[in-house]
């Protein structure tokens, strides 16, 4: 693979049996590219600047020669109320509209749990020029609990697409 070649990553079986943020998306994207081979990738919290941008060098001219989704699975806010996170997902998804790099790798889990992750994803839509953001939905976990919002998780759905 390209990515381990020139960007950086490591094989590591074994590495996703526990992430959530893979497994849990894996029936939808089963279910609407049936069919598709994937290509899981964690992110390290330490992961560098340096490290993400090589990483985004070696998978934008795949995305380019191929049909390829990249998908990011990022948790948002975690552990606050359901109000507190409100405030946190707005500040979140004004960075990212703002493409505001900066900012998103200064956050910790109050704001979202992988940093690296959202950045190479805003990287990617930018050297594709793909970086008009379409917010699908906006979710938190107090909505499934019904009241029960003292420590919560929040969502987005969005997509990156071209502005033209």
């Amino acid at each position: 693979l390209a990515i381990t070649q020139k960007g950086g990553a490591v094989v590591q079986p074994g590495t996703f049996g526990q992430e959530h943020g893979i497994y849990n998306i894996l029936p939808y994207i089963a279910h609407f590219l049936p069919g598709v081979k994937i290509v899981p990738v964690v992110f390290r919290q330490e992961v560098s600047t340096d490290q993400i941008e090589s990483f985004v060098a070696s998978i934008v001219p795949l995305v380019q020669e191929k049909k390829v989704v990249v998908v990011s699975s990022v948790d948002f806010s975690h552990y606050l109320s359901k109000k507190e996170a409100e405030g946190k997902d707005q500040e979140t998804l004004v960075a990212i509209k703002k493409f505001d790099l900066t900012e998103i790798s200064q956050y910790e889990s109050d704001h979202l749990d992988s940093p690296s992750a959202l950045i190479t994803l805003l990287r990617i839509g930018q050297m594709l020029e793909s970086t008009k953001i379409d917010v699908l939905e906006h979710g938190n976990s107090a909505d499934a609990i019904r009241g029960r919002n003292q420590s919560t998780t929040s969502h987005f759905t969005f997509f990156l697409s071209n502005n033209r």
